[in-house]
C-alpha cells in the first residue's frame, strides 16, 4: 500500500503527464509564439509552472529546516502575484522551448526527490510560506498540483478553440 507521501508523488506525476500531453503535436510556433491566454504561450506557461515549482521547493526545504522560516520577499495574492510572475517571466522570455522544456523537466525531478525523501509526518508541518501566509507541507504539493491541472486546462481549452 502507498502511503500519503507516495500518493502525492504519484498524483504529480499523472498531472505532468497529462499536462506535456496537452502539448504533444504542437509547432515550434504554436508552442512558443501563440498566445493560449491574454498574454502567455506554453512555453511560458511552463517556464510559469516551473518557478512556482522552484519556489515550492524552498519553502518546503526551508520548513523542514527552519524553526520559523524568514523571507526577504513576500509574494501575495493580488498585484504581488502579478509582480512576482512577471519579474520570472522575463527571466525566461529569451530562453527558446527546448531550453524551457529541459528546465521544467528538472525543476521537477528536483522536486519529486524532495517529496521522495519527506516522511509522512512532514506533510503536516504548517508554517508561514513566501506568500505570507501558513500552508502545510500537504497543502503546498496539492496547490501545485492544482496549478498544473489549472494550466493544462487552459492549453486544452486553447487547442479545441484553435482546432490544432
Amino acid at each position: 500500500k502507498m502511503n500519503k507521501v507516495q500518493e502525492l508523488v504519484e498524483k504529480l506525476r499523472e498531472v505532468r503527464s497529462i499536462l506535456l500531453s496537452s502539448t504533444l503535436g504542437l509547432t515550434e510556433a504554436q508552442l512558443s509564439t501563440d498566445l493560449v491566454t491574454e498574454r502567455w504561450s506554453v512555453k511560458d506557461i511552463l517556464g510559469h509552472i516551473a518557478s512556482w515549482q522552484e519556489e515550492f521547493a524552498k519553502v518546503i526545504n526551508r520548513f523542514l529546516n527552519e524553526e520559523k522560516p524568514e523571507y526577504d520577499y513576500v509574494i501575495r495574492e493580488e498585484n504581488n502575484w502579478s509582480e512576482w510572475n512577471l519579474a520570472e517571466w522575463q527571466k525566461k522570455k529569451n530562453l527558446g522551448y527546448k531550453k524551457t522544456l529541459e528546465d521544467f523537466l528538472s525543476v521537477q525531478d528536483k522536486f519529486v526527490k524532495l517529496l521522495e525523501n519527506l516522511k509522512e509526518t512532514d506533510l503536516s508541518v504548517k508554517k508561514v510560506g513566501s506568500w505570507g501566509s501558513e500552508s502545510s507541507i500537504e497543502q503546498i504539493i496539492l496547490s501545485q498540483i492544482d496549478h498544473e491541472l489549472e494550466h493544462t486546462r487552459q492549453i486544452l481549452d486553447w487547442r479545441k478553440l484553435k482546432k490544432i
